[in-house]
Protein backbone atom coordinates (compact mmCIF):
# COMPACT_ATOMS: atom_id res chain seq x y z
CA UNK A 1 0.00 0.00 0.00
CA UNK A 2 2.81 2.41 0.88
CA UNK A 3 4.17 2.38 -2.67
CA UNK A 4 0.75 3.27 -4.04
CA UNK A 5 0.41 6.13 -1.53
CA UNK A 6 3.80 7.45 -2.58
CA UNK A 7 2.76 7.26 -6.21
CA UNK A 8 -0.43 9.16 -5.42
CA UNK A 9 1.41 11.80 -3.40
CA UNK A 10 1.96 13.96 -6.47
CA UNK A 11 -1.79 14.46 -6.65
CA UNK A 12 -2.39 15.03 -2.92
CA UNK A 13 -1.24 17.42 -0.18
CA UNK A 14 1.70 16.50 2.03
CA UNK A 15 2.59 19.17 4.64
CA UNK A 16 5.55 18.43 6.93
CA UNK A 17 6.10 15.09 5.19
CA UNK A 18 2.89 13.66 6.70
CA UNK A 19 -0.03 12.43 4.63
CA UNK A 20 -3.10 14.63 4.60
CA UNK A 21 -5.61 13.56 2.03
CA UNK A 22 -7.38 16.24 0.00
CA UNK A 23 -11.01 16.35 1.05
CA UNK A 24 -14.21 17.82 -0.33
CA UNK A 25 -17.56 18.38 1.34
CA UNK A 26 -18.93 14.94 0.49
CA UNK A 27 -19.08 12.57 3.49
CA UNK A 28 -17.16 9.37 2.91
CA UNK A 29 -19.12 6.18 2.93
CA UNK A 30 -16.88 3.17 2.44
CA UNK A 31 -18.91 -0.02 2.24
CA UNK A 32 -17.40 -3.20 3.54
CA UNK A 33 -16.86 -5.43 0.52
CA UNK A 34 -16.33 -9.12 1.06
CA UNK A 35 -14.00 -11.08 -1.18
CA UNK A 36 -16.60 -13.83 -1.26
CA UNK A 37 -19.97 -13.66 -2.93
CA UNK A 38 -22.85 -13.49 -0.48
CA UNK A 39 -26.27 -15.00 -0.84
CA UNK A 40 -28.71 -13.37 -3.24
CA UNK A 41 -30.23 -10.22 -1.77
CA UNK A 42 -33.84 -9.32 -2.41
CA UNK A 43 -35.17 -5.94 -1.35
CA UNK A 44 -38.63 -4.72 -2.29
CA UNK A 45 -39.26 -1.02 -2.97
CA UNK A 46 -43.06 -0.88 -2.86
CA UNK A 47 -44.22 -2.72 -6.00
CA UNK A 48 -40.70 -3.04 -7.47
CA UNK A 49 -38.55 -5.99 -6.43
CA UNK A 50 -34.94 -4.88 -6.23
CA UNK A 51 -32.96 -8.04 -6.88
CA UNK A 52 -29.46 -7.04 -7.90
CA UNK A 53 -27.01 -9.90 -7.51
CA UNK A 54 -23.55 -9.40 -6.07
CA UNK A 55 -20.77 -9.81 -8.63
CA UNK A 56 -16.99 -10.11 -8.63
CA UNK A 57 -15.16 -6.98 -9.76
CA UNK A 58 -12.31 -7.42 -12.31
CA UNK A 59 -9.27 -9.34 -11.00
CA UNK A 60 -7.19 -7.50 -8.42
CA UNK A 61 -9.57 -4.53 -8.17
CA UNK A 62 -8.89 -2.19 -5.26
CA UNK A 63 -9.64 1.42 -4.37
CA UNK A 64 -6.86 3.77 -5.43
CA UNK A 65 -6.18 4.85 -1.85
CA UNK A 66 -5.54 1.30 -0.60
CA UNK A 67 -4.06 -0.23 -3.76
CA UNK A 68 -1.14 -2.51 -2.90
CA UNK A 69 -0.36 -3.89 -6.36
CA UNK A 70 2.42 -2.86 -8.72
CA UNK A 71 2.43 0.87 -9.37
CA UNK A 72 2.54 0.97 -13.16
CA UNK A 73 2.45 3.86 -15.60
CA UNK A 74 -1.21 2.98 -16.25
CA UNK A 75 -2.01 3.31 -12.54
CA UNK A 76 -0.32 6.73 -12.46
CA UNK A 77 -2.10 7.80 -15.66
CA UNK A 78 -5.48 6.82 -14.19
CA UNK A 79 -4.86 8.75 -10.96
CA UNK A 80 -3.63 11.76 -12.91
CA UNK A 81 -6.63 11.69 -15.27
CA UNK A 82 -9.05 11.73 -12.34
CA UNK A 83 -7.33 14.35 -10.21
CA UNK A 84 -6.82 16.67 -13.17
CA UNK A 85 -10.60 16.69 -13.48
CA UNK A 86 -11.19 17.52 -9.84
CA UNK A 87 -11.91 14.04 -8.46
CA UNK A 88 -10.69 12.74 -5.12
CA UNK A 89 -8.91 9.40 -5.51
CA UNK A 90 -8.76 8.87 -1.74
CA UNK A 91 -12.38 7.73 -1.39
CA UNK A 92 -14.21 4.58 -2.44
CA UNK A 93 -15.67 5.83 -5.73
CA UNK A 94 -12.75 4.93 -7.99
CA UNK A 95 -10.94 1.60 -8.19
CA UNK A 96 -8.13 0.16 -10.30
CA UNK A 97 -7.42 -3.32 -11.64
CA UNK A 98 -3.95 -4.35 -12.90
CA UNK A 99 -5.47 -7.11 -15.03
CA UNK A 100 -5.50 -6.82 -18.85
CA UNK A 101 -8.71 -8.88 -18.89
CA UNK A 102 -11.47 -8.25 -19.46
CA UNK A 103 -11.36 -5.40 -21.99
CA UNK A 104 -7.80 -4.20 -21.21
CA UNK A 105 -8.96 -3.33 -17.69
CA UNK A 106 -5.49 -2.13 -16.65
CA UNK A 107 -5.90 0.80 -19.04
CA UNK A 108 -9.11 1.93 -17.35
CA UNK A 109 -10.34 3.15 -13.99
CA UNK A 110 -13.31 1.38 -12.45
CA UNK A 111 -16.49 2.82 -10.94
CA UNK A 112 -18.04 0.01 -8.88
CA UNK A 113 -21.82 -0.09 -8.56
CA UNK A 114 -22.55 -0.69 -4.88
CA UNK A 115 -25.95 -1.49 -3.41
CA UNK A 116 -26.38 -2.29 0.27
CA UNK A 117 -22.58 -2.31 0.55
CA UNK A 118 -21.83 -4.96 -2.07
CA UNK A 119 -20.82 -4.62 -5.74
CA UNK A 120 -23.59 -5.41 -8.20
CA UNK A 121 -21.93 -4.09 -11.37
CA UNK A 122 -19.35 -1.62 -12.65
CA UNK A 123 -18.33 0.79 -15.38
CA UNK A 124 -14.69 0.92 -16.42
CA UNK A 125 -13.64 4.00 -18.39
CA UNK A 126 -10.66 4.13 -20.70
CA UNK A 127 -8.00 6.53 -19.46
CA UNK A 128 -8.29 9.37 -21.97
CA UNK A 129 -9.47 8.70 -25.52
CA UNK A 130 -9.62 5.01 -26.48
CA UNK A 131 -7.80 3.81 -29.60
CA UNK A 132 -9.72 2.60 -32.62
CA UNK A 133 -11.51 -0.63 -31.85
CA UNK A 134 -11.65 -0.08 -28.09
CA UNK A 135 -14.76 1.11 -26.26
CA UNK A 136 -14.69 4.12 -23.96
CA UNK A 137 -16.64 2.18 -21.32
CA UNK A 138 -16.55 -1.50 -20.46
CA UNK A 139 -19.62 -2.21 -18.38
CA UNK A 140 -21.18 -4.98 -16.40
CA UNK A 141 -24.67 -3.73 -15.73
CA UNK A 142 -27.25 -4.99 -13.24
CA UNK A 143 -30.85 -5.46 -14.49
CA UNK A 144 -32.50 -2.68 -16.46
CA UNK A 145 -34.04 -1.02 -13.38
CA UNK A 146 -30.69 -0.32 -11.66
CA UNK A 147 -30.15 3.10 -10.08
CA UNK A 148 -26.57 4.01 -9.18
CA UNK A 149 -25.87 5.81 -5.89
CA UNK A 150 -28.88 4.78 -3.80
CA UNK A 151 -26.72 3.91 -0.79
CA UNK A 152 -25.79 7.58 -0.35
CA UNK A 153 -29.27 9.13 -0.35
CA UNK A 154 -30.71 8.21 3.04
CA UNK A 155 -29.89 11.48 4.81
CA UNK A 156 -30.45 13.78 1.84
CA UNK A 157 -33.23 16.31 1.38
CA UNK A 158 -32.44 16.74 -2.31
CA UNK A 159 -31.56 13.97 -4.77
CA UNK A 160 -29.96 15.00 -8.07
CA UNK A 161 -30.57 12.59 -10.96
CA UNK A 162 -28.00 12.36 -13.76
CA UNK A 163 -27.48 10.20 -16.80
CA UNK A 164 -23.96 8.94 -16.04
CA UNK A 165 -22.24 7.64 -12.94
CA UNK A 166 -19.41 10.19 -13.02
CA UNK A 167 -21.91 13.05 -12.84
CA UNK A 168 -23.63 11.26 -9.94
CA UNK A 169 -20.30 11.09 -8.10
CA UNK A 170 -19.82 14.83 -8.56
CA UNK A 171 -23.32 15.67 -7.31
CA UNK A 172 -23.44 12.84 -4.74
CA UNK A 173 -26.71 11.95 -6.45
CA UNK A 174 -28.03 9.01 -8.45
CA UNK A 175 -27.56 7.94 -12.06
CA UNK A 176 -29.87 6.01 -14.37
CA UNK A 177 -27.11 5.01 -16.81
CA UNK A 178 -28.59 6.50 -20.00
CA UNK A 179 -30.88 9.23 -21.33
CA UNK A 180 -33.91 7.00 -20.73
CA UNK A 181 -35.42 6.59 -17.27
CA UNK A 182 -37.76 3.63 -17.26
CA UNK A 183 -40.81 3.41 -15.01
CA UNK A 184 -39.13 1.07 -12.52
CA UNK A 185 -36.16 3.41 -12.08
CA UNK A 186 -38.50 6.37 -11.60
CA UNK A 187 -40.50 4.46 -9.01
CA UNK A 188 -37.33 3.53 -7.08
CA UNK A 189 -36.17 7.16 -7.10
CA UNK A 190 -39.58 8.52 -6.09
CA UNK A 191 -39.75 5.96 -3.27
CA UNK A 192 -36.89 7.89 -1.62
CA UNK A 193 -39.48 10.60 -0.84
CA UNK A 194 -37.04 13.45 -1.47
CA UNK A 195 -37.00 16.56 -3.60
CA UNK A 196 -35.87 15.24 -6.99
CA UNK A 197 -33.93 17.39 -9.48
CA UNK A 198 -32.95 16.06 -12.91
CA UNK A 199 -29.76 17.34 -14.52
CA UNK A 200 -29.98 16.42 -18.23
CA UNK A 201 -26.96 16.47 -20.50
CA UNK A 202 -26.85 19.59 -22.67
CA UNK A 203 -27.47 17.75 -25.95
CA UNK A 204 -30.43 16.75 -28.11
CA UNK A 205 -30.66 13.36 -26.43
CA UNK A 206 -31.32 15.09 -23.12
CA UNK A 207 -34.71 16.31 -24.33
CA UNK A 208 -36.20 12.82 -24.01
CA UNK A 209 -35.16 12.65 -20.37
CA UNK A 210 -36.61 16.11 -19.70
CA UNK A 211 -40.03 14.96 -20.90
CA UNK A 212 -39.78 11.90 -18.68
CA UNK A 213 -38.88 14.07 -15.69
CA UNK A 214 -42.02 16.17 -16.23
CA UNK A 215 -44.07 12.96 -16.37
CA UNK A 216 -42.53 11.71 -13.12
CA UNK A 217 -43.09 15.02 -11.32
CA UNK A 218 -39.43 16.01 -10.99
CA UNK A 219 -37.80 19.39 -11.18
CA UNK A 220 -35.29 19.95 -13.97
CA UNK A 221 -32.14 22.04 -13.74
CA UNK A 222 -30.61 24.10 -16.55
CA UNK A 223 -27.46 25.65 -15.04
CA UNK A 224 -25.97 28.75 -16.65
CA UNK A 225 -22.72 27.03 -17.61
CA UNK A 226 -20.58 28.11 -20.55
CA UNK A 227 -19.39 25.37 -22.93
CA UNK A 228 -20.24 22.56 -20.52
CA UNK A 229 -22.16 19.47 -21.63
CA UNK A 230 -22.53 17.95 -18.18
CA UNK A 231 -21.46 18.15 -14.54
CA UNK A 232 -18.04 16.67 -15.39
CA UNK A 233 -17.21 19.58 -17.68
CA UNK A 234 -18.59 22.05 -15.12
CA UNK A 235 -16.47 20.61 -12.31
CA UNK A 236 -13.30 21.17 -14.33
CA UNK A 237 -14.31 24.75 -15.09
CA UNK A 238 -16.02 25.89 -11.89
CA UNK A 239 -15.15 23.36 -9.17
CA UNK A 240 -17.36 20.81 -7.49
CA UNK A 241 -19.12 22.95 -4.89
CA UNK A 242 -20.05 25.70 -7.36
CA UNK A 243 -21.27 23.06 -9.82
CA UNK A 244 -23.61 21.43 -7.30
CA UNK A 245 -24.85 24.79 -6.00
CA UNK A 246 -25.73 25.96 -9.49
CA UNK A 247 -27.68 22.77 -10.21
CA UNK A 248 -29.90 23.43 -7.21
CA UNK A 249 -30.18 27.18 -7.88
CA UNK A 250 -31.28 26.69 -11.50
CA UNK A 251 -33.88 23.99 -10.82
CA UNK A 252 -37.31 24.62 -12.36
CA UNK A 253 -40.58 22.93 -11.41
CA UNK A 254 -43.09 24.50 -13.83
CA UNK A 255 -43.61 22.14 -16.82
CA UNK A 256 -44.17 24.99 -19.29
CA UNK A 257 -40.97 26.76 -18.22
CA UNK A 258 -39.09 23.46 -18.25
CA UNK A 259 -40.00 22.82 -21.88
CA UNK A 260 -39.05 26.37 -22.92
CA UNK A 261 -35.68 26.18 -21.17
CA UNK A 262 -35.02 22.68 -22.50
CA UNK A 263 -35.30 23.86 -26.10
CA UNK A 264 -32.35 26.21 -25.51
CA UNK A 265 -30.36 23.88 -23.25
CA UNK A 266 -30.76 20.47 -24.90
CA UNK A 267 -29.38 21.07 -28.39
Amino acid sequence: MLSALRALSRFLIFPNSSIRFARDATPRRVPAVSNKLTKRKEITVSRIQVNWKEIQLPPGSQPFYSYDGEVTKEFIAAAEYLTDRGFDVTNNNFWYSPSPVPALMNKRFIIPFFYKGVPVGYAARWIGNPPEGATKYARRNPPHNFVYGLDNQENKQIVIVTEGEIDAIITDGVAIGSNNCNADQAHIINALHKRIILLPDADKAGMKLVEQAIKYGWEVSFPDWTDCKDAGDAQVKYGRMATVRSIIDYAESNPVKIRILAKKYCR
